[in-house]
Parts: structure tokens; sequence; C-alpha cells
């Protein structure tokens, strides 16, 4: 099977301190937070992840323009070898 998954990411830089608001928006599954960046950022982050002969793998967009069938129909294309 080919797993979807989406979700918004906010990229903060190393010292930045969360919000109440962040908090809740992380504890609800709203936002993923990731640190390191020179600035706030937040992303669309989406992927399609499936596992073929014991290897698993992923193809990932970020703020990407492809759908959820797009994004599955270009990994069954890879699956299948019709690349």
């Amino acid at each position: 099977p080919i797993y979807y998954n989406s979700y918004t990411n906010k990229i903060v830089p190393p010292d930045y301190k969360m919000t109440e608001e962040d908090k809740k928006a992380e504890e609800n599954g709203e936002l993923v937070f990731t640190w390191g960046s020179d600035e706030v950022k937040i992303s669309e982050v989406s992927d399609v992840q499936w596992v073929k002969d014991g290897i698993q793998y992923m193809l990932m967009q970020i703020d990407g323009k492809l759908s959820e069938n797009e994004l599955k129909d270009m990994a069954a294309d890879l699956i299948n070898g019709t690349v």
C-alpha cells in the first residue's frame, strides 16, 4: 500500500519561545514544529510512503502543488517501474 501524510510545519529559530497558542496547536496536531531556521516560516508538507523489497521509500513536497492522487500516481509509477 501507498500511505499519504500531510501537515503544516512551523519552522522556527533555535531560540524561539513557543506561545500558548503554539503549544495548543502542537498538542491538537494543527502544527508540527521544526527548529533551526533564521526566521519563522510556515510550510505545507505532504508525502507518500511505501515499502518495496524491504526498503522504505518516500516522496515529499514542501509547499508543492501536487495533489494526494498525483503523489500516489507518481509512487505507483516508481513501484511498477514505469518511470
